[in-house]
């Protein structure tokens, strides 16, 4: 056996022991690393396992391997500060976003068809994925002002309509359950189309994370199974369709163009499990990427500036650097840069968590990183998956960004993340405290749906 083999049997072992610490103590922490585990399965160490399967075949062993490291010393360093935080952060005040919560929960059916209408306005208007344009100069560059606010809006929109399912859920109220499970079985028919896996399992994850905050755990794990096997089922389809909407003279087709086309496999099951292994392009970013690193050398002061400002937008600030840009262009973020060193143009590949800790500082830079992210994924655990109902919405955001999209993202991502929704989170906080809310219900009273969650 190689030492690359070796490695993904550890990480393969790491894995599971932590998908197992979730399905037994099923807090919030838990349930996030658990999810962070599951999905680091296809990305790191089954196509390191089967690499004779993957593009990964003809790079060298070693190569391989300190690729595979730097991705598991990070997850590592990261499950050490989760569990070694969890208690130290028992003692932060929960967020509370009081009368608005009453408010919410008290009109959750007429603002959960609201929510459901302002994000089949955001799907109509904006295209989600570059997947979905024509265009990936249009789609990168131009981008309105308001951009990020606005699909923070639509994402807070599509996790409250999972989190009132929950509590439909809790309650047993099966009209309600049955009207909000058609509009997140809608949402992520919606999303097919795209061509892209995660898109598509991304309104199941938010409702699966809106059931474990919601204390019934039981039921969520029952949802990611369903999760799952969805992801299997759809992956060769999903990826067949983000592959053929370009045809040889360069047209873009439409969806249902290419769809119709498509063939299932006479092995159906090997057919899933190589599209899982396909996934294989972020250990083989992080090979290049490594290289390219270790002679460039690391992420500059401009890149950190990047993230501080990114929550303003670009009306205000002009010519603010992109997010995480080491010279203030798209083409100095390390998934842009990746894109452009390997086929000279502008576009996007998977690279993120670990290999963008290690731009960050090396080996040193990749241990700190993860350990900084532990401590933020706690806090954030106890502050917003602990906290009120409004509070645990933005969780569920959070958790998709954190535990599904990047599978887990480094610190500096997710506090771009982060900021990126700070403007949304900060206006409800002082609509909060204005005086004609602070005179409403007081903050410890709430409906009963909100007290049985």
């Amino acid at each position: 056996m190689t030492n690359s083999f070796i490695l993904a049997l550890a990480y393969v072992v790491t894995c599971l022991w932590l998908m197992t610490l979730m399905a037994r103590r099923r807090t919030v922490i838990s349930v996030h690393l658990g999810t962070i585990a599951l999905f680091s399965l296809g990305y790191y160490p089954l196509p390191v396992l089967f690499k004779p399967l993957s593009s990964l075949a003809p790079i060298p062993d070693e190569k391989v391997f300190y690729a595979l490291l730097i991705h598991y010393l990070f997850l590592c360093a990261l499950v050490i500060s989760c569990l070694g935080c969890a208690k130290l952060t028992r003692a932060v005040p929960v967020m509370n976003f009081g009368a608005l919560d009453h408010i919410a929960l008290r009109h959750l059916y007429r603002l959960a068809w609201a929510a459901f209408g302002l994000y089949l306005a955001y799907i109509a208007t904006t295209p989600r994925t570059s997947y979905g344009t024509e265009n990936f100069d249009a789609f990168f560059e131009q981008k309105s002002n308001f951009r990020s606010l606005v699909s923070a809006v639509a994402v807070f929109a599509s996790g409250f309509i999972c989190i009132a399912y929950a509590i439909a859920s809790a309650h047993g109220r099966r009209r309600a359950q049955f009207t909000y499970g058609a509009m997140i079985v809608l949402l992520v028919a919606l999303a097919l189309p795209l061509g892209q896996r995660l898109a598509a399992i991304a309104p199941i994850m938010m409702l699966f994370a809106a059931m474990a905050v919601t204390r019934q755990t039981g039921r969520a794990l029952r949802i990611l199974a369903a999760a799952v096997i969805f992801l299997m089922a759809v992956s060769p389809f999903a990826v067949y369709l983000r592959e053929a909407r370009r045809d040889k003279s360069g047209e873009f087709l439409s969806a249902p163009q290419v769809a119709g086309h498509y063939q299932v496999s006479s092995n159906p099951a090997f057919q899933s499990f190589q599209s899982i292994i396909d996934r294989s392009d972020l250990i083989f970013n992080t090979v290049f990427m490594k290289d390219y690193i270790d002679r460039t050398g690391y992420a500059n002061w401009l890149y950190y500036y990047s993230v501080l400002v990114s929550p303003v937008p670009r009306l205000i600030f002009p010519d603010k650097p992109y997010v995480l840009s080491t010279d203030g262009a798209i083409d100095g973020e390390i998934s842009v840069q990746a894109w452009r060193l390997a086929f000279g143009s502008l576009g996007s590949l998977t690279a993120f968590g670990g290999l963008t800790a290690y731009r960050e500082g090396g080996w040193i830079g990749v241990i700190l990183d993860g350990l900084a992210l532990g401590l933020l994924f706690s806090l954030l655990a106890r502050w917003l998956g602990e906290g009120s109902f409004l509070a645990r919405v933005f969780y569920i955001n959070f958790f998709l960004l954190f535990a599904v999209q990047k599978v887990p993202p480094d610190f500096f991502e997710a506090l771009a993340g982060l900021l990126g929704h700070a403007p949304l989170i900060l206006a409800l906080l002082i609509v909060a405290l204005t005086p004609i809310f602070t005179r409403l219900p007081p903050r410890g009273v709430a409906p009963a749906a909100e007290r049985a969650s």
